[in-house]
């Protein structure tokens, strides 16, 4: 896809999205290469910032659409779970941390936890 995101049977979580997308590094526990994550609600996206400056921006439906935790995607058939259309447009992060050295973990406004 062109905003880098594997369709959601084949994608296994945030993690491997922003894994992908955000650096090439292998010491993600260094602070100083470590993407900084955040929302801008007057775009309603996700913004990652690599340590170069450069700016991913992804749109929080899409995002919330092609997510892949177990909530979301049946870990032993693949099964997408989550109904697309039932994603709303005005979805968007009620907090977000980081997990280990490169996932992002999201609390959606719709109540859904989603997590690598």
């Amino acid at each position: 896809a062109e905003d880098g995101i594997r369709d959601a049977q084949e994608s296994r979580g945030l993690g491997d999205v922003y894994k992908r997308q955000v650096s090439t590094q292998s010491t993600w526990g260094n602070e100083a290469i470590r993407p900084n994550v955040r929302y801008d609600a007057g775009k309603m996206c996700i913004v990652v910032t690599r340590p170069d400056g450069t700016e991913k921006f992804i749109k929080t439906q899409e995002l919330r659409k092609k997510c892949g935790c177990a909530l979301c995607i049946d870990e032993f058939t693949g099964r997408k779970l989550i109904k697309e259309e039932a994603v709303r447009s005005d979805v968007y992060p009620t907090k977000m941390e980081a997990k280990g050295n490169y996932a992002v973990a999201v609390i959606w406004s719709c109540l859904l936890y989603t997590s690598p």
